[in-house]
């Protein structure tokens, strides 16, 4: 049903007239890591990869019909000091993996876009990988397995006996996992713990393949000093969901990451991403507060010239399915369907007998 009604919305011209609408609105995109399908890979993980492929064929078509601009050009925009361009576009990066330099900025740089990547300073420091790669590693290596884990109260689970079972499993165990409202230094103890007995378990641990692995390794200090292209912001020292710590430990994940930054770029560090989008009132003031110029969120959706810059929008890189399913979430029309569905259920619902 939605594809039918984006083909209509397309051929009826309907599409076009709402991109119009927005036209004066930044669409900023959220990606984590672009893998080249053509290197060995050390392994395969259990969740789903961006192809270099479809990376480049999704630019090519965005490009024919937005405007990219770095970030710091659209806070001038949002801010009112600089005039809005029309269909602009921002390109953004979390958790700094390493494949954002070896195999995206290549490309991003022959069609001059312009490249802004949130680093995890304190995993790229101690040269740890992310606690989700860190199980996606050891679970797939189990054997049927059908474990629990308590966090907060709330009961976890992850089992399958097939790679599709995994995968199915390990996503709802992410997702649970996210939405238990902890303090999240307890939420990162316990993910430590859970991957060292899975690790146990499968007698095997990505840490001792994970710099020779492209979709998993963070980049280094000396990786970041070396490539001046790229906007680097902050997106705290150990991927903490800030609006889940008290104010001093905001401050300090805010603060020691914004340092690490610049020491590495010799460079002011403006620019914030909410580790797992997560963010309230507190966390965007102190965010403000610790001197950054702009926060970026996972909120589906676009941004306004004027809008708050510490609870910006984004939405999921969109892949190549047709052009007017790419153009339909680059515009805000897909999030304005999910919406109207989401309200129409609702009153359904409600007047069910």
């Amino acid at each position: 049903m939605r594809n039918f009604l984006l083909f209509l919305a397309h051929i009826t011209g309907l599409l076009k007239f709402y991109r119009y609408l927005n036209r004066k609105n930044i669409t900023i995109i959220l990606l984590h890591g672009v893998v080249n399908p053509e290197k060995p890979k050390v392994y395969e993980p259990l969740r789903s990869q961006l192809s270099l492929e479809d990376f480049h064929s999704s630019l090519d078509l965005i490009a024919e019909y937005y405007n990219f601009i770095s970030m710091d050009h659209a806070i001038r925009i949002i801010k009112g000091e600089e005039k809005w361009q029309p269909y602009s576009v921002v390109l953004t990066f979390d958790d700094g993996y390493r494949n954002n330099l070896t195999e995206a900025a290549p490309i991003l740089q022959k069609m001059n876009i312009p490249l802004t990547i949130y680093l995890t300073t304190g995993l790229i420091t101690r040269r740890e990988p992310m606690w989700v790669d860190r199980m996606d590693y050891s679970f797939k290596r189990l054997t049927s397995p059908n474990l629990t884990f308590q966090l907060s109260n709330h009961i976890l689970s992850l089992s399958g006996k097939t790679l599709e079972q995994k995968a199915t499993s390990f996503k709802q165990f992410r997702n649970q996992a996210k939405r238990i409202a902890c303090n999240d230094y307890e939420f990162q103890f316990f993910m430590q713990e859970t991957n060292k007995e899975l690790e146990q378990l499968a007698k095997a641990r990505l840490a001792d393949i994970w710099e020779k692995d492209d979709f998993s390794v963070l980049l280094n200090a000396d990786e970041v000093r070396a490539f001046k292209s790229a906007t680097y912001g902050s997106h705290t020292v150990n991927h903490s969901r800030i609006s889940l710590l008290d104010s001093a430990e905001v401050l300090e994940e805010l603060k020691n990451s914004k340092q690490e930054v610049e020491a590495w770029t010799e460079n002011q560090c403006h620019h914030f991403a909410y580790p797992d989008g997560r963010h309230d009132r507190k966390s965007q003031s102190l965010v403000a507060e610790a001197g950054y110029l702009s926060a970026v969120t996972a909120d589906e959706g676009l941004n306004q010239p004027g809008c708050n810059p510490y609870t910006l929008k984004r939405i999921s890189f969109p892949i190549v399915h047709s052009k007017h399913d790419l153009l339909a979430r680059m515009c805000g029309f897909s999030v304005l369907l999910s919406r109207t569905k989401a309200r129409t259920l609702a009153k359904v619902s409600n007047i069910r007998p």
